[in-house]
């Protein structure tokens, strides 16, 4: 999948849609890397952990840019609009609802909405901030 620079993107713009598939191996990762050992969600009708939705959304998202130097996570939103099971497949579309500057920093916040089988199943914000000047970083 091209990559594009996460700093060269502007308001407005639209990442290009992204799709995985949950499948049972997916979303054993997800639940062995944050150490889910509920029973309750090894049920067969079980629904995907919401925190996994968000995981996987941003992180298949995110595969399509360069991230610039100093790179920080500032926040999170989500509002889950409908549960998502596992052989669902899942698509994502995102794009970049704000751009500003603010002391030497780019303050960006990207909007995504998550679809399990063409119904939409999440809606979220994801808010980072970067340094303009990457040579600033860790000085």
């Amino acid at each position: 999948m091209p990559q594009t620079q996460l700093s060269d993107l502007a308001t407005g713009y639209e990442f290009p849609v992204v799709s995985i598939r949950l499948t049972p191996e997916v979303v054993e990762r997800y639940r062995s890397a944050v150490e889910d050992d509920s029973p309750l969600n090894r049920t067969p009708d079980a629904p995907v952990p919401p925190s996994g939705l968000i995981a996987l959304s941003l992180g298949i998202l995110l595969q399509t840019v360069v991230f610039p130097p100093g790179l920080m996570h500032m926040s999170q939103e989500a509002e889950m609009m409908a549960p998502a099971h596992v052989g669902a497949e899942m698509a994502c579309r995102c794009r970049v609802r704000s751009r500003s500057l603010r002391s030497g920093n780019i303050i960006m916040a990207l909007e995504f909405t998550t679809y399990a089988d063409g119904a939409e199943v999440l809606k979220a914000r994801t808010n980072l901030l970067y340094p303009v000047k990457p040579e600033a970083v860790g000085q």
